[in-house]
């Protein structure tokens, strides 16, 4: 009975090992796999200027595979919440309000350019083409932020549940945390320190420094 019970559990988590091989996390049904990650990586080392900078503010350097993931994860979320109240704006609408976004989400009140940011992607090690696509979850977000009159990040992650936030995501990654909406790394927070990092260093990025 109990080598019976056994060989039935062992095939169910080699069942779904398989099953999630290749696979970086799963939000409400959706898959992202690994390869949608490792498209936008450039396989390149984090610059040393940010190693220096994460050294000096006690941080851990966010790798960039889990910045790539936690903008991926956001999209999907941001993109159903908005759906489900009221509607996703149009790709105009959206691109309007871009500046205004990264300036609030990212900025930490400046102003960044797609330049500036996309500097910044490559030097954590993030092909500067994934910019769009991080610009896009930024807009999402500020989006929803604006159409339900959010102020506190608490306001925002009960806003998400509302509408649907199953997330799981691979241990390579790290793990989800559900109420800061991050990904946890083995080390510590996921995509916020990149943010605190990519506005501390915004002015080094400017075009043609």
């Amino acid at each position: 009975m109990g080598a019976a019970v056994a060989v039935v559990l062992t095939a169910a988590t080699l069942t779904a090992c398989r099953t999630n091989v290749g696979v970086a996390a799963r939000v409400n049904g959706e898959t992202i796999s690994e390869s949608d990650v490792t498209t936008h990586l450039t396989g390149k080392p984090q610059s040393a200027q940010l190693q220096q900078q994460a050294k000096a503010a006690g941080q851990d350097l966010t790798p960039a595979r889990v910045i790539v993931l936690q903008s991926e994860i956001g999209g999907l979320l941001y993109r159903r919440a908005l759906a489900r109240t009221g509607g996703v704006p149009t790709d105009a609408a959206l691109v309007a309000s871009r500046n205004e976004a990264v300036q609030v989400l990212a900025g930490n009140g400046q102003q960044i350019t797609d330049q500036q940011l996309g500097s910044q992607l490559s030097q954590f090690g993030v092909k500067r083409a994934f910019t769009s696509r991080f610009l896009r979850t930024l807009e999402l977000e500020y989006a929803l932020i604006q159409r339900l009159k959010l102020t506190q990040q608490s306001e925002l992650t009960a806003a998400v549940r509302k509408t649907g936030s199953a997330v799981s995501v691979s241990p390579r990654y790290g793990t989800w945390d559900a109420a800061k909406f991050t990904i946890d790394t083995a080390s510590g927070a996921g995509s916020p320190a990149f943010l605190k990092l990519q506005q501390a260093s915004s002015s080094a990025a400017a075009p043609g420094s």
